[in-house]
Protein backbone atom coordinates (compact mmCIF):
# COMPACT_ATOMS: atom_id res chain seq x y z
CA UNK A 1 0.00 0.00 0.00
CA UNK A 2 3.05 2.27 0.54
CA UNK A 3 3.82 1.98 -3.22
CA UNK A 4 0.57 2.60 -4.07
CA UNK A 5 0.52 5.51 -1.92
CA UNK A 6 3.43 6.97 -3.41
CA UNK A 7 2.17 6.20 -7.24
CA UNK A 8 -1.04 8.43 -6.08
CA UNK A 9 1.26 11.31 -4.47
CA UNK A 10 3.98 11.11 -7.21
CA UNK A 11 1.37 11.15 -9.73
CA UNK A 12 -1.14 13.74 -8.83
CA UNK A 13 1.48 16.22 -7.67
CA UNK A 14 3.24 16.55 -11.16
CA UNK A 15 -0.24 16.55 -12.88
CA UNK A 16 -1.41 19.51 -10.32
CA UNK A 17 2.13 21.23 -10.78
CA UNK A 18 2.65 21.07 -14.30
CA UNK A 19 -0.63 23.13 -15.07
CA UNK A 20 -0.17 25.13 -11.81
CA UNK A 21 2.73 27.13 -14.09
CA UNK A 22 1.08 26.62 -17.30
CA UNK A 23 -2.12 28.43 -16.36
CA UNK A 24 0.17 31.09 -14.22
CA UNK A 25 2.35 31.44 -17.29
CA UNK A 26 -1.24 32.26 -19.66
CA UNK A 27 -1.59 34.44 -17.27
CA UNK A 28 1.75 36.57 -17.05
CA UNK A 29 2.09 36.03 -20.76
CA UNK A 30 -1.73 37.80 -20.70
CA UNK A 31 0.14 41.17 -19.92
CA UNK A 32 3.10 40.96 -21.74
CA UNK A 33 1.14 40.06 -25.18
CA UNK A 34 -2.23 42.62 -24.48
CA UNK A 35 -4.28 39.67 -25.85
CA UNK A 36 -5.63 36.81 -23.76
CA UNK A 37 -6.17 34.81 -27.11
CA UNK A 38 -2.18 35.02 -27.90
CA UNK A 39 -1.21 34.46 -24.31
CA UNK A 40 -3.08 31.30 -24.07
CA UNK A 41 -2.05 30.31 -27.49
CA UNK A 42 1.44 31.13 -27.39
CA UNK A 43 1.21 29.25 -23.23
CA UNK A 44 -0.18 26.01 -24.37
CA UNK A 45 1.63 25.93 -27.65
CA UNK A 46 5.32 26.37 -26.17
CA UNK A 47 4.53 24.37 -23.27
CA UNK A 48 3.15 21.50 -25.14
CA UNK A 49 6.02 21.69 -27.79
CA UNK A 50 9.11 22.02 -25.18
CA UNK A 51 7.74 19.53 -22.81
CA UNK A 52 7.04 16.90 -25.25
CA UNK A 53 10.57 17.62 -26.16
CA UNK A 54 12.21 17.23 -22.84
CA UNK A 55 9.81 14.23 -22.63
CA UNK A 56 11.59 12.88 -26.06
CA UNK A 57 15.21 14.03 -24.47
CA UNK A 58 14.64 11.61 -21.41
CA UNK A 59 13.39 8.92 -22.75
CA UNK A 60 16.28 8.86 -24.93
CA UNK A 61 18.89 9.14 -22.40
CA UNK A 62 17.07 6.44 -20.46
CA UNK A 63 17.74 3.86 -23.47
CA UNK A 64 21.33 4.68 -23.37
CA UNK A 65 22.33 4.28 -19.74
CA UNK A 66 20.93 1.57 -16.98
CA UNK A 67 17.84 2.32 -14.65
CA UNK A 68 19.64 3.08 -11.87
CA UNK A 69 20.22 6.79 -13.87
CA UNK A 70 16.11 7.09 -13.49
CA UNK A 71 16.88 8.42 -9.83
CA UNK A 72 19.50 11.16 -10.14
CA UNK A 73 17.51 12.50 -13.85
CA UNK A 74 14.70 12.83 -11.14
CA UNK A 75 16.29 14.58 -8.90
CA UNK A 76 18.10 16.66 -11.51
CA UNK A 77 14.60 17.47 -13.10
CA UNK A 78 13.17 18.36 -10.00
CA UNK A 79 15.73 20.93 -9.16
CA UNK A 80 16.42 22.64 -11.95
CA UNK A 81 12.17 22.97 -12.48
CA UNK A 82 12.60 24.86 -9.14
CA UNK A 83 15.87 26.68 -9.81
CA UNK A 84 13.70 27.84 -13.15
CA UNK A 85 10.75 29.09 -11.30
CA UNK A 86 12.16 31.10 -8.57
CA UNK A 87 14.35 32.40 -11.33
CA UNK A 88 11.44 33.50 -13.64
CA UNK A 89 9.15 34.92 -10.78
CA UNK A 90 12.24 37.29 -10.18
CA UNK A 91 13.09 37.89 -13.84
CA UNK A 92 9.71 38.07 -15.42
CA UNK A 93 8.37 41.25 -14.06
CA UNK A 94 11.68 42.90 -15.60
CA UNK A 95 11.73 41.59 -18.72
CA UNK A 96 7.82 42.32 -18.72
CA UNK A 97 8.47 45.70 -19.58
CA UNK A 98 11.35 45.16 -21.68
CA UNK A 99 9.10 43.20 -23.94
CA UNK A 100 5.94 45.32 -23.67
CA UNK A 101 8.06 47.36 -25.77
CA UNK A 102 8.57 45.48 -28.62
CA UNK A 103 6.56 44.48 -31.96
CA UNK A 104 3.95 42.54 -31.31
CA UNK A 105 5.43 39.21 -33.29
CA UNK A 106 8.61 40.05 -31.49
CA UNK A 107 6.75 39.85 -27.80
CA UNK A 108 5.17 36.53 -29.02
CA UNK A 109 8.60 34.80 -30.10
CA UNK A 110 10.09 36.13 -26.82
CA UNK A 111 7.64 35.13 -24.90
CA UNK A 112 7.10 31.53 -26.32
CA UNK A 113 11.00 31.00 -26.30
CA UNK A 114 11.08 32.36 -22.40
CA UNK A 115 8.62 29.33 -21.63
CA UNK A 116 10.89 26.92 -23.39
CA UNK A 117 13.52 26.12 -20.83
CA UNK A 118 10.81 25.62 -18.17
CA UNK A 119 8.66 23.77 -20.17
CA UNK A 120 11.42 21.38 -21.51
CA UNK A 121 11.94 20.37 -18.11
CA UNK A 122 8.95 20.18 -16.89
CA UNK A 123 8.38 17.46 -19.50
CA UNK A 124 10.70 14.71 -17.61
CA UNK A 125 9.27 13.78 -14.39
CA UNK A 126 6.55 12.07 -16.17
CA UNK A 127 8.20 9.65 -18.02
CA UNK A 128 10.77 9.29 -15.56
CA UNK A 129 7.82 8.41 -13.32
CA UNK A 130 6.44 5.83 -15.75
CA UNK A 131 9.86 4.45 -16.20
CA UNK A 132 9.98 3.87 -13.16
CA UNK A 133 6.84 2.18 -12.62
CA UNK A 134 7.21 0.26 -15.36
CA UNK A 135 9.93 -1.29 -13.27
CA UNK A 136 8.35 -2.18 -10.41
CA UNK A 137 4.48 -2.15 -10.88
CA UNK A 138 3.91 -2.42 -14.16
CA UNK A 139 0.19 -3.22 -13.41
CA UNK A 140 -0.42 0.18 -11.82
CA UNK A 141 0.64 2.03 -15.15
CA UNK A 142 -2.60 2.42 -16.15
CA UNK A 143 -4.20 4.19 -12.70
CA UNK A 144 -0.61 6.68 -12.83
CA UNK A 145 -2.43 7.72 -16.38
CA UNK A 146 -5.47 8.38 -15.01
CA UNK A 147 -4.40 10.23 -11.85
CA UNK A 148 -2.02 12.08 -13.75
CA UNK A 149 -5.12 12.88 -15.78
CA UNK A 150 -7.60 13.40 -13.25
CA UNK A 151 -5.09 16.10 -11.50
CA UNK A 152 -4.55 17.67 -15.06
CA UNK A 153 -8.17 18.32 -14.96
CA UNK A 154 -8.37 19.75 -11.45
CA UNK A 155 -5.48 22.09 -11.24
CA UNK A 156 -6.96 24.75 -14.04
CA UNK A 157 -9.89 25.12 -11.22
CA UNK A 158 -7.45 24.79 -8.33
CA UNK A 159 -4.70 27.18 -9.56
CA UNK A 160 -7.26 29.81 -9.96
CA UNK A 161 -8.58 29.65 -6.73
CA UNK A 162 -5.21 29.81 -5.64
CA UNK A 163 -4.28 33.16 -7.32
CA UNK A 164 -6.98 34.76 -5.77
CA UNK A 165 -5.78 34.05 -2.16
CA UNK A 166 -1.93 33.69 -3.05
CA UNK A 167 -1.46 35.63 -6.73
CA UNK A 168 -0.05 33.46 -9.41
CA UNK A 169 3.74 33.50 -7.96
CA UNK A 170 2.22 31.96 -4.94
CA UNK A 171 0.56 29.27 -7.72
CA UNK A 172 4.20 28.79 -8.85
CA UNK A 173 5.87 28.14 -5.30
CA UNK A 174 3.05 25.77 -4.81
CA UNK A 175 4.09 23.87 -7.85
CA UNK A 176 7.49 23.72 -7.02
CA UNK A 177 6.52 22.21 -3.57
CA UNK A 178 4.59 19.66 -5.49
CA UNK A 179 6.96 18.66 -7.67
CA UNK A 180 9.33 18.75 -4.43
CA UNK A 181 6.46 16.04 -2.78
CA UNK A 182 6.77 14.38 -6.12
CA UNK A 183 10.19 14.02 -5.42
CA UNK A 184 10.48 12.89 -2.24
CA UNK A 185 7.66 10.13 -2.87
CA UNK A 186 9.41 8.81 -6.11
CA UNK A 187 10.16 5.40 -4.49
CA UNK A 188 8.08 3.57 -6.37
Amino acid sequence: TGNRKNIVIYFLAIGLAFLFIEIAFIQKFTLVLSQPLYAVAVALCAFLIFSGLGSLYVQRRMKKASSSIIPLMTRRSVSLIGLIVILYIVILPLSSSLMMALPETARIISAFVLAAPLAFVMGMPFPLGMATLQQSSPQLMPWAWGINGCASVLSAVLAVLLAIEIGFNGVMLCAVVLYLAALFSHRM
